[in-house]
């Protein structure tokens, strides 16, 4: 059960970083390298962030 909490924990950090990357990109200030440092994701995964919200 313990390896079930550390997924979850895991999965809920993650969605945190995801809610902190958008704030970011909505502020223009950082760039994609930075804001992925900040909070630890992938630059990839900062740039489809970005590319989603230029779309709506």
């Amino acid at each position: 059960m313990s390896m079930a909490i550390d997924e979850m924990k895991c999965s809920i950090r993650e969605e945190k970083a995801f809610s902190i990357a958008k704030n970011l990109l909505q502020l223009h200030i950082l760039t994609h390298e930075q804001i992925a440092k900040a909070t630890e994701l992938p630059i990839a995964k900062v740039q489809e962030l970005a590319e989603g919200l230029a779309v709506k």
